[in-house]
């Protein structure tokens, strides 16, 4: 990179903000591989957050117990145990088992009794005691439980007792505790309470007058108690085996099943249905964010391992992958809200994705991103849909669509891969939906339409995202590219009105050096822009540099120092990186300015010196250009055709062998000298490089034929007959 890299000006920052910026860029500069890491880990991070999603827009408003803000339909077959539904049927197996009670307890049987014996024994004294007044008597009586009226206090039967004549309270004493006895024979539970104290009257003698009867029946009534009592234990263990007995309750809903109209209730039922089909959220479990997580964290791991395998200079430009991080992570929040829909999803443009990627990073990068983005939105897609034909239709469009638009050099390549991306989707729809009988008429039209939207709305948003990136992060993208290429350029035009010579050299440049480009892989509209702008910085003193002097006028390096003459030509570099700067071109480009010519020597000069002041009174670093060495192919490219057609126009070679030599030998110094060691030029890329340079020159600078002196007075002599050098030669 160049040394000092300046900031685009496009955007005004404030001084603060623009301070942390530069210290970010520098920073990522350093370590570029740290800045990449962080980039995956937020990459990894991202993709989980959008993934544990618990709601989408799509659940937006369907809750239970409220209306229904659209219609739904089944997205698949499905088949779910109900919860709801098998709670029920296990809570009715429950209600229906009866209590287990324990067998009867004698033990309750005396003591009632006896408490009956007690009871009526006080009595029977109170009746006799003469030291006790009678409202003393009837108070004490009030007090006893089995005398009160249940739940509402003190009753008149202790008064009635009281009152009864000898004979009658006599029959009542022996009668009641006998009838209480009796009663209990037979066991008596709480249920069954009330009919046992109803059936004392049944249990008095048939001796017994009909008033004195009621009154023995009443209050014996009041000694029975359950003598059976409820067996917690058995009648839970009884409850359990019912519930487990009821088999879950199976629901099946088929593809296309109306579940929801618009404005219906959502009952307990419908929210469960729609649970079962993804199209709300569930509660959150950390063990599934952590699968996610993992899984995340593969597919990433997966993909960038790919990469590196495939193209390992993707991975080493970070804005290259701050766009891919971004780029993923928008539109796969966005696919997060359509998945479970069943037309939006399939008009979601996620084929931008592997688009755009492969516009602004390389095809390697889009294919890979668009096989990436395929799996999460399967794994989106879950129960709401069939995973398998999302992650075809995501991954056979992303692949169309980043192997036709290749890097969009040409605006008709939007075009293509609509036309691409729309036959993939068709071809994927027709290979799972053609053989399904439910769908009609309006659900063809409606897929067509999808198919269709998503085509183009995948283009248009691949045109949108590669323009803001180009502005937003200084990335040469071949529209951008292209737009610089245009002679009407400000630079452009400013180079050819105040340094014709420089521009005719730049263009001359260019062709040599794009046709290089191509035979070995390179950037060509990199390359050629690149070289178009590299000798900007010549327009700040165009008649310092030899192509922009007219002949006959005076050199004015006559009259400097040969110091100064190569303070002069260096700065060209630096003036022409401040231009570029100011001007907004791409980092990329500023790069070939900074980068063209290396840290090599400006050798006229540095010779001139030498030998007006010796080896030694001669600062070598003052006649070298700044650098840094090239630091990609495309720039040691340049650098090679800059040299080797500057030294075949001023040679003027007279042979082909001539010009092989004099590019071999371009080739080899800058090799001897390590201006390439820093690029990734290959032996083989370089030998293809110079036949190339050798062939192009030849078609340039190529040898004329030296016709004898004689032949040429006779041609002389002919086209001065015939008007001129323009006129047609007579015999």
């Amino acid at each position: 990179m160049h040394p000092t890299a300046p900031s685009p000006a496009h955007f005004a920052l404030r001084p603060g903000l623009a301070e942390s910026a530069a210290r970010l860029r520098a920073w990522v500069k350093r370590r570029p591989r740290r800045f990449v890491l962080a980039l995956g880990v937020a990459l990894v991070t991202g993709l989980t957050a959008v993934l544990a999603l618990p709601l989408a827009v799509a659940e937006t408003g369907l809750i239970a117990g409220g209306p229904s803000p659209r219609a739904i339909f089944a997205s698949r077959d499905l088949r779910f145990s109900s919860r709801l539904q098998t709670e029920r049927r296990r809570a009715d197996a429950e209600a229906a088992v009866a209590p287990v009670y324990k067998p009867k307890d004698m033990a309750i049987t005396a003591a009632q009794v006896g408490r009956a014996r007690a009871v009526l024994d006080r009595v029977a004294a109170l009746r006799v005691a003469t030291d006790v007044t009678r409202a003393a008597a009837l108070l004490e009586l009030a007090a006893v439980p089995e005398l009160q009226v249940p739940g509402a206090g003190p009753s008149d039967l202790g008064d009635t007792l009281l009152g009864l004549d000898d004979v009658a309270f006599d029959e009542v004493r022996a009668e009641v505790p006998a009838v209480v006895n009796a009663t209990l024979r037979l066991p008596v539970r709480a249920d069954s309470l009330p009919a046992a104290r109803g059936s004392t009257i049944a249990n008095v003698k048939r001796e017994v007058g009909q008033a004195n009867a009621e009154l023995i029946a009443d209050l014996a009534g009041r000694f029975v108690v359950p003598n059976s009592l409820l067996d917690e234990a058995a009648t839970a263990a009884a409850r359990t085996r019912a519930r487990e007995e009821v088999a879950p309750v199976e629901v099946a809903i088929a593809r296309g099943e109306s579940i929801m109209a618009v404005g219906e209730i959502i009952d307990e039922n419908d929210f469960e249905v729609l649970q079962a089909l993804g199209v709300v959220g569930q509660a959150t479990n950390w063990l599934d964010v952590l699968a996610l997580f993992v899984g995340s964290l593969t597919l990433v791991a997966t993909t960038a391992g790919t990469l590196w395998r495939l193209a390992p200079k993707a991975l080493l430009r970070p804005r290259h992958v701050l766009v891919a991080v971004v780029v993923i992570l928008v539109y796969a929040l966005g696919a997060r809200f359509f998945v479970g829909q069943r037309v939006l999803s399939l008009a979601f443009p996620t084929a931008t994705v592997a688009m755009t990627l492969s516009v602004v990073a390389g095809i390697e990068t889009g294919v890979l991103s668009g096989v990436l983005m395929a799996a999460v939105v399967a794994i989106m897609t879950g129960a709401t849909g069939d995973p398998l034909e999302v992650a075809l239709y995501v991954a056979v469009a992303s692949l169309a669509g980043a192997v036709s638009i290749g890097r969009a050099e040409k605006v008709k390549s939007f075009l293509v891969a609509t036309v691409a991306v729309l036959a993939a989707n068709v071809a994927v729809l027709i290979l799972f939906r053609l053989s399904d009988a439910s769908i009609d008429l309006r659900g063809v039209v409606e897929l067509g339409g999808a198919t269709v939207a998503n085509a183009t709305l995948s283009s248009a948003l691949t045109a949108l995202n590669v323009i803001a990136a180009g502005i937003l992060l200084q990335l040469a993208t071949p529209l951008q590219l292209l737009e610089l290429a245009r002679p009407d350029n400000a630079l452009l035009r400013r180079l050819q009105m105040e340094a014709p010579g420089t521009y005719q050299h730049s263009v001359v440049l260019s062709n040599l050096a794009e046709r290089a480009a191509d035979l070995i892989g390179a950037d060509p509209i990199l390359v050629r822009v690149g070289t178009y702008y590299h000798d900007i910085g010549k327009v700040r003193r165009p008649y310092f540099f030899v192509e922009n002097q007219v002949p006959g006028t005076t050199n004015p390096h006559d009259d400097l120092e040969p110091t100064a003459s190569a303070r002069i030509i260096v700065e060209h570099v630096t003036a022409g990186a401040e231009m570029a700067r100011l001007a907004g071109l791409p980092d990329s480009v500023i790069d070939f300015i900074w980068q063209h010519h290396g840290t090599t020597r400006v050798e006229y000069f540095y010779r001139q010196a030498v030998a007006e002041l010796g080896i030694d009174g001669v600062d070598d670093a003052a006649f070298r250009y700044p650098g840094p060495r090239p630091q990609s192919r495309e720039i040691a490219l340049v650098m090679l055709a800059d040299s080797a057609e500057a030294s075949v126009r001023a040679a003027a070679p007279q042979s082909d062998e001539e010009i092989e030599q004099i590019v071999q030998g371009i080739v080899d110094r800058r090799l001897s000298e390590g201006e390439l060691d820093d690029c990734d030029l290959t032996l083989r890329d370089i030998q293809r490089i110079a036949s190339s340079f050798v062939a192009t020159l030849k078609s340039m600078y190529h040898p004329r034929i030296r016709y004898p002196k004689a032949v040429d007075g006779e041609i002389v002599r002919r086209r001065s007959r015939a008007g001129g050098a323009g006129g047609a030669a007579s015999p």
